[in-house]
């Protein structure tokens, strides 16, 4: 599960939120990687690949409301 959480004078940017999170997954995946366990980074990437996917979702979903 991922949660965001904000502070109260924190802006929310969906691109900069996914940016930042698969900046970190990349780099867990290649740290899994180099010390030999393909199980962590098999995960590492799975994380990567769903969070890719779900702001891609929230993307298409926020411009169809705002053509809609």
């Amino acid at each position: 599960m991922l949660v965001l959480r904000l502070t109260a004078g924190e802006l929310y940017d969906p691109e900069e939120a996914l940016d930042v999170f698969c900046d970190e997954r990349l780099d867990s995946y290649r740290k899994w990687l180099k010390v030999g366990s393909r199980f962590e980074a098999a995960l590492a990437l799975r994380d990567f690949l769903r969070v890719r996917r779900l702001f891609r979702t929230i993307g298409r979903r926020a411009v169809r409301e705002v053509e809609g």
